[in-house]
């Protein structure tokens, strides 16, 4: 019987045998000091998986058959492994201390297969259990259920097999029915697999199961509001009677899904999900106090592309054989356009991971660089100062604004205005960028904020330049709260001017009407020189049909002055930048379009400077002299 008992059925050998299994199923088994969990030994002994037979890992194929069956795979048992082994004490753990779990992994790692299953597990051996496969996508939860369902089936010759009152494509319930008495009853344990799609976050409200496994989270947007929902439902008079447990996949191109399993990876403790030290990210990157960034001394577990990817004869990784192949991988596709996801597909640390590989259009790689910077140095990583700005009133009119410094403050500085030394901000040292929005946050529904970014350009007496000095990003109450916040900007700095997109109107009917017009900047003829076709011919701002324009300025400029971006948060914004949602809609990020209109208009400023200037060099760039000031004359 599939390795097992040759004893008679119902024979008291064969009972005594199937006992004993049981009970390793249930406590565990031990040998030679090594010892593994119930379950693991149930899915060594009884789970089905697709792989490669150790006959094949060794020979590297078998038999004299046809070449394309020497490394087909097929139905095996598992093969005891390193990786194995420390999976499912990890899953122990959780059980034992009343913590949901979350795993962050490459991808090819049998995970499904082990997830598979921790459902049939529960299913066999828990009356009354109710064990949900949920995900974003319907392919991802039916790919599991279906191996959940398949290896059910492989206990039928075994007395783990329960029968099936409810058998169909996504729901298995486990029981039979009898006549008692002429009446029909229902036995059995009555515990059931379910598949579902979670497009509703309280999709699984009312249910109270012993089993959530939540399938490929990097493509499931919502996935912690489900859980959110589901949580209640998991206690019972103070105990935890059910688990979450949710498996993402690095390298994929979901960016809000993204951001969900970054902020819970990061913060294990916030969502109930057992935490572990970060033994993997690069020291550079984990804080232990960071006002503006996750901590990340602690997160939930990870496999790196390393584990498991190369095993000897007896199931260990070979670790160091695996981050060579990584690094020889690395180093063919470095500076091509698989490289990120070569990266991201076999991570050596979390936040590799976490990259989005696919539709990136800004330098990833010294993004991070300067993201590691930040974190490195404790001068960078304490650089941003947050604050409020007041206005400041004569009499019944606005005379300007002053700051106020505040660890909650809507503004981000990094650096203070420059003043010459008559104690005046150079005119035209700063210019910003606005990304506005025309709905009261009280009648929208789509989430969208408001950001504005000021950006230093260039002062023979300053000794910085180029560079990014303060923002906010917020949306309030009112959306003529964030354009108020948008012009204390431009005063705090000089009455710096403002480029805004024309569609969105009101921000600027709003500055005309308070007084502040002359904040807002002139229409960029540098960003129609190269448009065919344009939108409304408006005096000041900026159409959006010129965006890909803006986005392409500031992608020059990350690639050569990323080392001057150090809000981490902006660098962070920057790295999870796409043109496109997987699904073909744009995608928007307030902070990098208005880092990018910024950007678009210091261009433009120097694009306007007289070619009879005098011109000198700084920083590998041309500077052209005009008014006393100097303006760049070339990106």
């Amino acid at each position: 019987m599939d390795g097992h008992t040759r004893a008679p059925a119902k024979s008291r050998e064969w009972y005594e045998y199937w006992d004993e299994e049981e009970r390793r199923c249930l406590n565990g088994y031990s040998v030679a000091g090594t010892s593994i969990t119930g379950l693991h030994y149930y899915y060594l002994n009884y789970w089905q998986i697709t792989g490669l037979s150790s006959e094949q890992v060794e020979a590297k194929g078998f038999g004299k058959g046809p070449a394309i069956l020497k490394t087909a795979k097929g139905l095996i048992r598992p093969r005891f492994t390193d990786f194995d082994h420390e999976f499912f004490w990890q899953l122990e753990r959780c059980f034992e201390e009343g913590k949901d779990g979350l795993w962050l992994k490459r991808r090819q790692v049998g995970m499904t297969m082990k997830t598979s299953c921790v459902n049939g597990y529960s299913y066999t051996f828990v009356p009354g259990s109710d064990n949900i496969i949920v995900a974003g996508q319907q392919k991802y939860a039916k790919h599991n259920f279906d191996t959940t369902y398949s290896g059910l089936l492989g206990l039928a010759r075994t007395p783990f097999y329960r029968n099936r009152l409810v058998d169909d494509k996504s729901v298995i319930l486990s029981g039979w029915r009898e006549r008692v008495d002429g009446a029909e009853v229902e036995r059995g344990y009555h515990s059931r697999v379910e598949m579902m799609i979670g497009n509703d976050p309280q999709s699984l409200v009312g249910r109270t199961p012993r089993l959530v496994l939540f399938e490929e989270v990097g493509k499931f947007p919502g996935f912690l509001d489900v859980k959110a929902y589901i949580d209640p439902g998991m206690i019972s008079e103070g105990v935890k009677t059910g688990f979450n447990l949710l498996f993402g996949t690095g390298g994929e191109d979901d960016n809000d899904s993204i951001s969900e399993v970054e902020e819970a990876f990061y913060k294990p403790d916030q969502y109930n999900l057992y935490s572990v030290d970060n033994i993997w990210d690069p020291r550079e990157e984990v804080m232990d106090d960071a006002p503006d960034l996750e901590s990340r001394t602690k997160c939930c577990f990870f496999i790196p592309g390393q584990k498991f990817l190369f095993m000897d004869k007896d199931g260990n990784s070979d670790e160091e054989r695996g981050l060579k192949w990584i690094d020889e991988e690395r180093e063919k596709k470095k500076g091509g356009r698989n490289y990120l996801q070569q990266v991201t597909q076999f991570p050596k640390c979390p936040s590799e991971a976490l990259l989005i590989p696919e539709g990136g259009v800004f330098n990833i790689v010294r993004l991070r660089a300067q993201r590691a910077s930040i974190l490195r140095d404790p001068k960078l990583r304490d650089i941003v100062v947050r604050g409020e700005l007041k206005w400041i009133w004569n009499g019944g009119s606005i005379a300007g604004v002053e700051w106020e410094d505040d660890a909650n403050g809507r503004f981000r500085r990094i650096e203070e205005p420059f003043k010459d030394k008559v104690g005046k901000i150079p005119e035209g040292l700063y210019v910003a960028g606005t990304d506005s929005y025309d709905i009261d946050q009280t009648v929208s529904s789509n989430g969208s904020l408001g950001s504005c970014h000021m950006f230093k350009t260039f002062h023979s007496a300053s000794t910085t330049a180029n560079m990014f000095v303060c923002s906010v990003t917020e949306r309030p109450a009112t959306a003529a709260e964030f354009w108020d916040d948008t012009i204390k900007l431009c005063l705090y700095y000089g009455g710096a001017k403002n480029l805004v997109e024309y569609s969105n109107k009101l921000i600027g009917e709003h500055y005309v009407k308070k007084g502040f017009a002359y904040l807002l900047k002139d229409r960029p003829e540098i960003a129609y020189a190269m448009q065919k076709t344009v939108g409304p011919q408006n005096r000041w701002g900026v159409d959006p049909a010129t965006k890909p324009f803006w986005i392409r300025k500031l992608a020059d400029y990350v690639e050569e002055y990323a080392h001057l971006i150090y809000d981490a948060r902006s660098v962070d914004k920057l790295i999870r930048y796409r043109n496109k949602l997987p699904n073909g809609k744009p995608y928007n990020c307030d902070d990098t379009i208005a880092m990018a209109l910024a950007v678009t208009h210091a261009q433009d400023v120097v694009a306007l400077v007289s070619e009879e200037s005098d011109e000198r060099p700084f920083g590998g760039l041309s500077y052209v002299v005009r008014g006393g000031r100097i303006h760049r004359s070339g990106w």
